[in-house]
């Protein structure tokens, strides 16, 4: 998560060099000293680590700085890791409150490999929780799911699905900008489109559109 005004990035969890085991960190990275700590620059508290070491999980930024965390998985390897389920699959950092606390997971579906991108829509702000797959056991191809998040409402909604299934993917906002391109469109750039054991490389960009319910 980024806040520009203030010039700090989070980093959060993931994988650590060889490491099979997820870590449980919430780093923040100065972007005018470059140093990294572990005490948030705007409260000068000492930043809440996650419950649990987890990698593979989706995240957002709203535009006041509040980032999303979604899914993952928690463990080591793909035959023995697991699913992040349940009330820790939705978290929020608020940095400028300092604050990490769990949010509404139900109409979420657990997966890992999956991306996340905040959108601006005419109705507010909304985030989208995309592909992926949603178990580990290494064999399964990933989903073509997107679900919709509403942070003013805490509420979730099943919207169009994927053309195609993918997960490990690169995924930007572009749009928005001016009366010429007012909307603002989520793209899904390659990725795998096979299981984590078998990846099948993919040349597509899908791209996905707000629309009303």
């Amino acid at each position: 998560g980024l806040i520009t005004d203030d010039r700090l990035f989070f980093q959060v969890g993931g994988l650590s060099g060889g490491s099979s085991n997820a870590l449980a960190n919430v780093d923040q990275l100065n972007q005018v000293g470059f140093g990294l700590s572990t005490t948030n620059a705007l409260t000068n508290q000492a930043i809440p680590q996650l419950s649990f070491g987890r990698s593979d999980f989706a995240t957002a930024t709203l535009l006041d700085g509040r980032v999303y965390i979604f899914g993952g998985r928690f463990g080591g390897t793909t035959a023995t890791s697991t699913l992040v389920t349940g009330i820790d699959s939705v978290l929020e950092y608020n940095p400028r409150t300092n604050v990490l606390r769990q949010r509404n997971n139900t109409g979420f579906t657990p997966r890992y490999g999956l991306g996340a991108a905040a959108v601006r829509t005419s109705v507010g702000l909304r985030i989208y929780a995309i592909g992926g797959w949603n178990s580990t056991a290494g064999n399964v191809n990933p989903v073509t799911t997107v679900e919709e998040y509403n942070p003013d409402t805490d509420t979730w909604r099943t919207v169009t699905a994927l053309t195609t299934g993918v997960a490990e993917f690169g995924i930007a906002v572009a749009g928005g900008i001016s009366s010429a391109d007012p909307v603002q469109l989520i793209h899904v750039v390659g990725g795998n489109t096979g299981t984590d054991a078998t990846p099948v490389d993919s040349g597509d960009v899908q791209r996905f559109s707000w629309a009303n319910p």
